[in-house]
Protein backbone atom coordinates (compact mmCIF):
# COMPACT_ATOMS: atom_id res chain seq x y z
CA UNK A 1 0.00 0.00 0.00
CA UNK A 2 2.82 2.14 1.34
CA UNK A 3 4.60 1.27 -2.60
CA UNK A 4 1.59 2.43 -4.55
CA UNK A 5 0.90 5.69 -2.39
CA UNK A 6 4.70 6.35 -3.39
CA UNK A 7 3.95 5.86 -7.11
CA UNK A 8 1.09 7.81 -7.28
CA UNK A 9 3.46 10.91 -5.59
CA UNK A 10 6.03 10.21 -8.15
CA UNK A 11 3.49 10.20 -11.09
CA UNK A 12 1.80 13.46 -9.33
CA UNK A 13 5.26 15.53 -9.61
CA UNK A 14 5.59 14.37 -13.40
CA UNK A 15 2.33 15.24 -14.07
CA UNK A 16 2.81 18.49 -11.94
CA UNK A 17 6.30 19.11 -14.26
CA UNK A 18 4.40 18.49 -17.26
CA UNK A 19 1.73 21.07 -16.97
CA UNK A 20 4.14 23.70 -15.92
CA UNK A 21 6.55 23.15 -18.53
CA UNK A 22 3.98 23.52 -21.24
CA UNK A 23 2.90 26.99 -19.28
CA UNK A 24 6.36 28.12 -19.14
CA UNK A 25 6.74 27.50 -22.96
CA UNK A 26 3.07 29.16 -23.95
CA UNK A 27 4.32 31.98 -21.75
CA UNK A 28 7.37 32.48 -23.13
CA UNK A 29 6.41 32.07 -26.96
CA UNK A 30 3.43 34.49 -26.57
CA UNK A 31 4.61 36.68 -23.89
CA UNK A 32 4.69 40.19 -26.14
CA UNK A 33 1.28 38.93 -26.78
CA UNK A 34 0.09 38.72 -22.87
CA UNK A 35 2.14 41.58 -21.82
CA UNK A 36 0.40 43.92 -24.73
CA UNK A 37 -2.72 42.78 -23.57
CA UNK A 38 -2.30 43.80 -20.01
CA UNK A 39 -0.75 47.22 -20.93
CA UNK A 40 -4.38 47.58 -23.12
CA UNK A 41 -6.67 45.95 -20.13
CA UNK A 42 -4.74 48.02 -17.86
CA UNK A 43 -4.70 51.06 -19.19
CA UNK A 44 -8.72 50.67 -20.21
CA UNK A 45 -9.39 51.29 -16.41
CA UNK A 46 -9.84 54.38 -14.98
CA UNK A 47 -7.52 56.40 -13.07
CA UNK A 48 -9.73 56.65 -10.05
CA UNK A 49 -10.25 52.72 -9.89
CA UNK A 50 -6.44 51.91 -9.91
CA UNK A 51 -6.53 54.43 -7.34
CA UNK A 52 -9.29 52.83 -5.18
CA UNK A 53 -7.84 49.19 -5.45
CA UNK A 54 -4.46 50.64 -4.56
CA UNK A 55 -5.60 52.56 -1.51
CA UNK A 56 -7.85 49.57 -0.27
CA UNK A 57 -6.19 46.57 -1.58
CA UNK A 58 -2.57 47.80 -1.68
CA UNK A 59 -2.50 49.98 1.34
CA UNK A 60 1.09 49.93 2.30
CA UNK A 61 1.85 50.14 -1.22
CA UNK A 62 -0.32 53.68 -1.58
CA UNK A 63 0.92 55.19 1.82
CA UNK A 64 4.25 54.72 0.05
CA UNK A 65 3.64 56.22 -3.27
CA UNK A 66 2.54 59.37 -1.33
CA UNK A 67 5.42 59.24 0.75
CA UNK A 68 7.58 59.11 -3.46
CA UNK A 69 5.00 61.54 -3.99
CA UNK A 70 6.01 63.95 -1.28
CA UNK A 71 9.48 64.10 -1.99
CA UNK A 72 9.02 64.30 -6.06
CA UNK A 73 7.27 67.57 -4.83
CA UNK A 74 9.68 68.66 -2.65
CA UNK A 75 12.54 68.40 -5.30
CA UNK A 76 10.43 69.87 -8.07
CA UNK A 77 8.77 72.56 -6.14
CA UNK A 78 11.50 73.04 -3.41
CA UNK A 79 9.78 75.38 -1.18
CA UNK A 80 6.07 76.13 -2.83
CA UNK A 81 4.95 72.84 -1.31
CA UNK A 82 3.48 74.43 1.82
CA UNK A 83 1.72 76.99 -0.98
CA UNK A 84 0.58 74.16 -2.82
CA UNK A 85 -1.19 72.42 0.06
CA UNK A 86 -2.33 75.35 1.80
CA UNK A 87 -4.16 76.85 -1.51
CA UNK A 88 -5.99 73.33 -1.77
CA UNK A 89 -6.90 72.97 1.60
CA UNK A 90 -7.87 76.87 1.54
CA UNK A 91 -10.16 76.33 -0.92
CA UNK A 92 -11.68 73.82 0.56
CA UNK A 93 -12.13 76.19 3.61
CA UNK A 94 -13.50 78.80 1.45
CA UNK A 95 -16.07 76.77 -0.27
CA UNK A 96 -17.41 74.65 2.84
CA UNK A 97 -17.83 71.69 1.04
CA UNK A 98 -18.10 68.98 2.97
CA UNK A 99 -15.91 66.19 3.85
CA UNK A 100 -16.13 62.79 2.69
CA UNK A 101 -14.43 59.38 4.55
CA UNK A 102 -15.26 55.80 3.43
CA UNK A 103 -14.74 52.60 5.44
CA UNK A 104 -12.40 50.41 3.67
CA UNK A 105 -13.83 46.18 3.92
CA UNK A 106 -10.28 44.98 4.78
CA UNK A 107 -9.89 45.78 8.55
CA UNK A 108 -5.69 45.03 10.00
CA UNK A 109 -5.75 42.57 12.59
CA UNK A 110 -3.70 44.22 15.44
CA UNK A 111 -3.01 40.88 17.40
CA UNK A 112 -1.00 41.91 20.43
CA UNK A 113 -4.23 44.64 21.35
CA UNK A 114 -6.49 41.50 19.94
CA UNK A 115 -8.93 44.24 18.09
CA UNK A 116 -8.82 45.11 14.38
CA UNK A 117 -8.12 48.68 12.46
CA UNK A 118 -11.03 49.83 10.33
CA UNK A 119 -10.26 52.92 8.49
CA UNK A 120 -12.24 55.38 6.85
CA UNK A 121 -10.66 56.68 3.62
CA UNK A 122 -10.59 59.95 1.59
CA UNK A 123 -12.43 60.09 -1.06
CA UNK A 124 -13.74 63.78 -1.92
CA UNK A 125 -11.80 67.05 -0.92
CA UNK A 126 -8.73 65.57 0.42
CA UNK A 127 -7.03 67.37 3.42
CA UNK A 128 -3.37 68.06 1.75
CA UNK A 129 -1.32 71.04 4.85
CA UNK A 130 0.50 68.84 6.77
CA UNK A 131 2.45 69.57 9.77
CA UNK A 132 5.48 67.71 9.40
CA UNK A 133 5.13 66.56 5.95
CA UNK A 134 3.87 68.95 3.25
CA UNK A 135 1.53 66.50 2.00
CA UNK A 136 -0.61 64.99 2.39
CA UNK A 137 -2.71 66.44 5.47
CA UNK A 138 -3.15 66.76 9.01
CA UNK A 139 -6.32 67.05 11.40
CA UNK A 140 -7.33 66.87 14.63
CA UNK A 141 -10.28 65.27 16.68
CA UNK A 142 -12.65 65.40 19.39
CA UNK A 143 -16.48 64.99 19.73
CA UNK A 144 -19.77 66.77 20.90
CA UNK A 145 -23.35 65.01 21.74
CA UNK A 146 -21.94 61.62 19.71
CA UNK A 147 -20.92 64.00 16.65
CA UNK A 148 -17.49 63.09 15.53
CA UNK A 149 -15.70 66.85 15.40
CA UNK A 150 -12.60 67.65 12.45
CA UNK A 151 -10.27 70.51 12.82
CA UNK A 152 -7.49 70.21 9.56
CA UNK A 153 -4.20 72.28 10.42
CA UNK A 154 -5.35 74.93 8.63
CA UNK A 155 -8.78 75.54 9.92
CA UNK A 156 -11.27 73.49 8.33
CA UNK A 157 -13.35 72.45 10.53
CA UNK A 158 -16.56 70.33 10.46
CA UNK A 159 -18.78 67.02 11.91
CA UNK A 160 -20.11 63.81 11.01
CA UNK A 161 -22.38 60.90 12.78
CA UNK A 162 -20.99 58.09 13.35
CA UNK A 163 -21.67 55.21 11.06
CA UNK A 164 -19.86 52.00 10.15
CA UNK A 165 -19.53 52.75 6.07
CA UNK A 166 -19.17 56.76 6.00
CA UNK A 167 -18.04 59.72 7.47
CA UNK A 168 -19.27 63.00 6.49
CA UNK A 169 -18.14 65.76 7.56
CA UNK A 170 -20.31 68.69 7.32
CA UNK A 171 -18.84 71.99 7.55
CA UNK A 172 -18.54 74.58 10.06
CA UNK A 173 -18.20 78.65 9.02
CA UNK A 174 -15.29 79.72 11.09
CA UNK A 175 -12.89 83.04 11.64
CA UNK A 176 -9.88 80.82 12.39
CA UNK A 177 -8.58 82.66 9.23
CA UNK A 178 -8.03 85.83 10.86
CA UNK A 179 -5.31 84.60 13.52
CA UNK A 180 -4.01 81.98 10.67
CA UNK A 181 -4.26 83.07 7.17
CA UNK A 182 -2.63 82.04 3.66
CA UNK A 183 -0.12 84.94 4.49
CA UNK A 184 1.52 82.43 7.58
CA UNK A 185 0.12 79.30 5.77
CA UNK A 186 2.48 79.92 2.82
CA UNK A 187 5.64 80.98 4.82
CA UNK A 188 8.34 78.23 4.15
CA UNK A 189 8.92 74.88 2.83
CA UNK A 190 8.92 72.43 5.33
CA UNK A 191 8.10 72.13 9.06
CA UNK A 192 10.60 74.79 10.19
CA UNK A 193 7.91 77.91 9.60
CA UNK A 194 4.85 75.66 8.76
CA UNK A 195 2.19 77.66 11.12
CA UNK A 196 -0.73 75.52 11.63
CA UNK A 197 -3.50 74.41 13.77
CA UNK A 198 -2.20 72.67 17.53
CA UNK A 199 -4.97 71.05 19.06
CA UNK A 200 -8.79 70.73 19.18
CA UNK A 201 -11.01 70.37 22.81
CA UNK A 202 -14.65 70.65 23.24
CA UNK A 203 -16.69 70.63 26.59
CA UNK A 204 -19.44 72.24 27.72
CA UNK A 205 -20.60 73.30 24.39
CA UNK A 206 -17.46 75.29 24.51
CA UNK A 207 -14.73 74.55 21.51
CA UNK A 208 -11.35 75.70 22.25
CA UNK A 209 -8.29 75.63 19.35
CA UNK A 210 -4.48 75.76 19.76
CA UNK A 211 -2.80 77.30 17.17
CA UNK A 212 0.70 79.15 16.13
CA UNK A 213 0.26 82.83 15.76
CA UNK A 214 2.06 85.64 14.02
CA UNK A 215 1.74 87.97 16.98
CA UNK A 216 4.24 90.46 15.12
CA UNK A 217 5.75 90.40 11.96
CA UNK A 218 8.23 87.25 12.06
CA UNK A 219 6.91 87.14 15.53
CA UNK A 220 5.23 84.35 17.09
CA UNK A 221 3.47 82.50 19.63
CA UNK A 222 1.35 79.30 20.59
CA UNK A 223 -2.33 81.09 20.96
CA UNK A 224 -5.75 79.61 22.46
CA UNK A 225 -8.73 80.53 20.84
CA UNK A 226 -12.29 80.34 22.43
CA UNK A 227 -15.94 79.92 20.51
CA UNK A 228 -19.36 78.65 21.29
CA UNK A 229 -20.48 75.23 19.66
CA UNK A 230 -22.50 76.61 16.88
CA UNK A 231 -23.08 73.58 13.90
CA UNK A 232 -23.54 76.40 11.69
CA UNK A 233 -21.07 78.94 12.05
CA UNK A 234 -18.42 79.72 15.16
CA UNK A 235 -16.75 82.93 16.00
CA UNK A 236 -13.30 82.18 18.18
CA UNK A 237 -12.11 84.60 20.16
CA UNK A 238 -8.25 84.64 22.16
CA UNK A 239 -8.75 83.31 25.04
CA UNK A 240 -4.95 83.13 25.75
CA UNK A 241 -2.17 84.82 23.39
CA UNK A 242 0.89 86.24 25.37
CA UNK A 243 2.52 89.65 24.25
CA UNK A 244 5.81 87.40 24.23
CA UNK A 245 6.31 86.52 21.23
CA UNK A 246 9.51 84.70 19.58
CA UNK A 247 10.97 85.83 16.52
CA UNK A 248 11.88 83.89 13.29
CA UNK A 249 14.66 85.34 11.77
CA UNK A 250 16.61 86.53 15.09
CA UNK A 251 16.97 84.27 17.93
CA UNK A 252 19.45 84.00 20.48
CA UNK A 253 20.56 80.96 19.59
CA UNK A 254 20.16 81.76 15.81
CA UNK A 255 17.79 78.70 16.10
CA UNK A 256 13.71 78.57 15.61
CA UNK A 257 10.95 75.63 14.87
CA UNK A 258 7.99 76.26 14.50
CA UNK A 259 6.56 72.86 15.15
CA UNK A 260 8.13 72.28 18.41
CA UNK A 261 5.48 74.66 19.62
CA UNK A 262 4.11 72.44 21.98
CA UNK A 263 -0.38 73.14 22.03
CA UNK A 264 -1.99 70.46 23.65
CA UNK A 265 -5.30 71.08 25.51
CA UNK A 266 -7.29 69.07 27.91
CA UNK A 267 -9.51 69.79 30.87
CA UNK A 268 -9.45 69.95 34.57
CA UNK A 269 -12.96 71.56 35.53
CA UNK A 270 -15.39 73.38 33.94
CA UNK A 271 -13.64 76.73 35.33
CA UNK A 272 -9.94 75.64 34.09
CA UNK A 273 -7.88 73.90 31.40
CA UNK A 274 -4.60 73.24 30.86
CA UNK A 275 -2.34 73.25 27.19
CA UNK A 276 1.38 72.61 26.87
CA UNK A 277 3.81 75.09 25.11
CA UNK A 278 7.02 74.42 23.40
CA UNK A 279 10.14 76.15 23.05
CA UNK A 280 10.23 76.77 19.32
CA UNK A 281 13.81 75.84 19.89
CA UNK A 282 14.87 78.39 22.13
CA UNK A 283 16.00 76.27 24.87
CA UNK A 284 16.91 79.01 27.21
CA UNK A 285 13.36 79.80 27.97
CA UNK A 286 12.50 76.34 29.25
CA UNK A 287 13.97 76.77 32.36
CA UNK A 288 13.02 80.33 32.48
CA UNK A 289 10.25 80.97 35.25
CA UNK A 290 9.32 84.63 33.66
CA UNK A 291 8.62 82.85 30.33
CA UNK A 292 5.63 80.47 28.87
CA UNK A 293 7.63 79.01 26.83
CA UNK A 294 8.99 74.97 27.59
CA UNK A 295 5.79 75.19 30.31
CA UNK A 296 2.66 73.22 30.70
CA UNK A 297 -0.13 76.18 31.71
CA UNK A 298 -3.25 76.58 33.66
CA UNK A 299 -5.79 78.55 32.78
CA UNK A 300 -8.99 79.98 34.45
CA UNK A 301 -11.54 80.61 32.31
CA UNK A 302 -13.49 82.87 33.89
CA UNK A 303 -10.79 85.29 35.45
CA UNK A 304 -8.29 84.62 32.18
CA UNK A 305 -5.44 84.11 34.69
CA UNK A 306 -3.06 81.69 34.10
CA UNK A 307 -0.05 80.15 35.92
CA UNK A 308 2.20 77.72 35.52
CA UNK A 309 2.29 74.43 36.54
CA UNK A 310 5.51 72.70 35.62
CA UNK A 311 8.36 73.73 33.43
CA UNK A 312 11.26 72.19 31.68
CA UNK A 313 9.58 71.08 28.60
CA UNK A 314 10.75 70.76 24.87
CA UNK A 315 8.36 70.24 22.71
CA UNK A 316 5.26 68.09 24.87
CA UNK A 317 2.26 66.42 22.80
CA UNK A 318 -0.06 65.11 24.62
CA UNK A 319 -1.91 65.66 28.14
CA UNK A 320 -4.26 63.69 30.16
CA UNK A 321 -6.16 64.73 32.97
CA UNK A 322 -6.68 61.91 35.81
CA UNK A 323 -9.59 63.42 38.19
CA UNK A 324 -9.77 60.93 40.80
CA UNK A 325 -5.65 61.55 41.21
CA UNK A 326 -5.59 64.81 40.33
CA UNK A 327 -2.55 63.92 38.16
CA UNK A 328 -1.32 64.85 34.83
CA UNK A 329 0.50 62.57 31.95
CA UNK A 330 2.25 64.39 29.32
CA UNK A 331 4.00 63.21 26.41
CA UNK A 332 7.20 64.91 25.08
CA UNK A 333 9.12 64.72 22.00
CA UNK A 334 12.98 64.60 22.58
CA UNK A 335 15.58 66.12 20.73
CA UNK A 336 17.70 63.18 18.97
CA UNK A 337 16.46 60.67 20.78
CA UNK A 338 14.67 61.31 24.35
CA UNK A 339 11.28 61.33 24.23
CA UNK A 340 9.45 61.08 27.45
CA UNK A 341 5.81 60.16 29.50
CA UNK A 342 5.69 62.28 32.41
CA UNK A 343 3.63 62.28 35.24
CA UNK A 344 2.77 65.85 36.77
CA UNK A 345 1.13 66.04 40.65
CA UNK A 346 -0.52 68.76 40.92
CA UNK A 347 -0.38 69.08 44.23
CA UNK A 348 2.98 69.79 44.63
CA UNK A 349 4.40 72.40 46.94
CA UNK A 350 6.94 73.45 44.37
CA UNK A 351 6.48 73.57 40.87
CA UNK A 352 7.80 70.54 39.32
CA UNK A 353 10.69 71.00 36.54
CA UNK A 354 11.35 67.95 34.10
CA UNK A 355 15.23 68.70 33.31
CA UNK A 356 14.95 70.36 29.12
CA UNK A 357 17.36 71.37 28.00
CA UNK A 358 19.63 70.75 31.01
CA UNK A 359 18.63 66.91 31.15
CA UNK A 360 17.37 64.79 28.48
CA UNK A 361 18.33 60.99 27.56
CA UNK A 362 18.15 62.55 23.92
CA UNK A 363 21.22 64.32 22.20
CA UNK A 364 21.42 67.65 20.01
CA UNK A 365 21.02 67.14 16.36
CA UNK A 366 24.60 66.45 15.06
CA UNK A 367 25.64 64.61 18.76
CA UNK A 368 28.55 65.65 20.24
CA UNK A 369 30.67 67.35 16.95
CA UNK A 370 32.64 70.42 17.12
CA UNK A 371 29.86 72.41 15.94
CA UNK A 372 28.29 71.81 18.88
CA UNK A 373 30.30 72.18 21.54
CA UNK A 374 29.51 75.28 22.26
CA UNK A 375 26.14 74.03 22.61
CA UNK A 376 26.86 71.26 25.15
CA UNK A 377 28.54 73.76 27.10
CA UNK A 378 25.00 75.56 27.35
CA UNK A 379 22.42 72.46 27.17
CA UNK A 380 24.66 69.72 28.45
CA UNK A 381 21.92 67.12 28.50
CA UNK A 382 22.82 65.38 31.46
CA UNK A 383 21.53 61.62 31.44
CA UNK A 384 20.17 61.73 34.52
CA UNK A 385 17.27 64.03 35.73
CA UNK A 386 17.16 63.05 39.52
CA UNK A 387 21.04 63.78 40.04
CA UNK A 388 20.64 67.49 38.49
CA UNK A 389 17.56 67.84 41.34
CA UNK A 390 14.73 67.58 38.07
CA UNK A 391 12.05 65.25 37.61
CA UNK A 392 12.63 61.26 35.99
CA UNK A 393 10.06 60.45 33.09
CA UNK A 394 8.29 57.24 33.75
CA UNK A 395 9.08 56.11 30.26
CA UNK A 396 11.49 57.44 28.05
CA UNK A 397 12.93 56.72 24.41
CA UNK A 398 15.96 56.73 22.65
CA UNK A 399 16.12 56.40 19.56
CA UNK A 400 13.03 58.83 19.35
CA UNK A 401 9.41 58.02 18.46
CA UNK A 402 8.19 61.18 18.53
CA UNK A 403 5.22 60.50 21.06
CA UNK A 404 1.78 61.86 20.17
CA UNK A 405 -1.79 62.11 22.34
CA UNK A 406 -2.35 59.80 25.36
CA UNK A 407 -5.74 59.24 26.37
CA UNK A 408 -6.93 56.35 28.73
CA UNK A 409 -8.61 53.58 28.27
CA UNK A 410 -11.26 51.59 30.60
CA UNK A 411 -10.32 52.13 34.63
CA UNK A 412 -6.77 51.75 34.33
CA UNK A 413 -4.85 51.36 30.97
CA UNK A 414 -2.79 53.97 29.25
CA UNK A 415 -2.36 54.89 25.34
CA UNK A 416 -0.86 56.84 23.43
CA UNK A 417 0.41 56.72 19.64
CA UNK A 418 3.81 57.86 17.73
CA UNK A 419 4.40 59.37 14.94
CA UNK A 420 7.72 58.50 13.44
CA UNK A 421 7.28 55.13 15.02
CA UNK A 422 3.95 54.74 13.37
CA UNK A 423 2.72 52.38 16.40
CA UNK A 424 0.43 53.14 19.16
CA UNK A 425 1.64 52.17 23.35
CA UNK A 426 -0.50 50.92 26.14
CA UNK A 427 0.73 50.69 29.63
CA UNK A 428 -1.10 50.42 33.08
CA UNK A 429 -1.55 53.63 35.52
CA UNK A 430 -0.45 50.94 38.19
CA UNK A 431 2.99 50.30 39.63
CA UNK A 432 2.64 46.73 39.92
CA UNK A 433 2.15 46.51 36.64
CA UNK A 434 4.61 48.26 33.99
CA UNK A 435 3.90 46.05 30.77
CA UNK A 436 4.55 48.39 28.19
CA UNK A 437 3.34 47.29 24.95
CA UNK A 438 3.74 48.18 21.31
CA UNK A 439 0.80 47.93 18.73
CA UNK A 440 1.96 48.72 14.76
CA UNK A 441 -0.84 50.50 13.02
CA UNK A 442 1.50 51.80 9.99
CA UNK A 443 0.87 55.62 9.52
CA UNK A 444 1.88 58.35 11.76
CA UNK A 445 -0.58 58.91 14.29
CA UNK A 446 -1.23 62.42 15.01
CA UNK A 447 -4.20 62.35 16.97
CA UNK A 448 -6.33 60.13 19.28
CA UNK A 449 -9.72 60.59 21.23
CA UNK A 450 -11.76 57.46 23.01
CA UNK A 451 -15.70 57.53 22.29
CA UNK A 452 -17.89 55.52 23.96
CA UNK A 453 -16.16 51.92 23.42
CA UNK A 454 -14.19 53.27 20.57
CA UNK A 455 -10.92 55.04 20.04
CA UNK A 456 -10.61 57.02 16.65
CA UNK A 457 -7.10 58.08 14.99
CA UNK A 458 -6.03 60.37 12.27
CA UNK A 459 -3.67 58.93 10.42
CA UNK A 460 -1.47 61.70 8.38
CA UNK A 461 0.41 59.58 6.05
CA UNK A 462 -3.26 58.84 4.00
CA UNK A 463 -4.96 61.39 6.11
CA UNK A 464 -7.65 58.96 6.56
CA UNK A 465 -9.32 58.32 9.99
CA UNK A 466 -8.72 55.37 11.56
CA UNK A 467 -11.31 53.27 14.19
CA UNK A 468 -10.86 50.55 16.47
CA UNK A 469 -13.66 49.05 18.87
CA UNK A 470 -13.61 48.07 22.61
Amino acid sequence: MVKNKNLLKQDGNKILFIIFTILFFILFIYKDLIIKNLVIFKSSIPNKIKKDIKRKVFPYSYIKELEELNDDIKIKYKKTVTELSAKNDLKIKESLIPLTFEIWKKELKLDSLGKDLKKYYPVKNKLAYGIFNPYPGSAYLDNHKKNLFLLSSIGILGFSEINEEQLFFKQIENNIGDYLGPSQLMRGGDFTYNASIKDLKIFNDKIFVSLTREFENNCWNLTILEGEINYKKINFRPMFSPNECISSIKTKDNEFRMGQSGGRITVIDKNRIIFSVGDFRNRNLAQDEKSFYGKIIELNLKTNKSKIISLGHRNPQGLLYLKDQNIVFATEHGPQGGDEVNKVLLESKNTPNYGWPIASYGEHYGGKSKDNKLKYEKFPLHKSHSKYGFVEPIISFTPSIAISEIINIGEDKILFGSLKDKSIYTFYNNKHKKELKRIFIGERIRDIISIDNSIFLFLEDTASIGRIDF
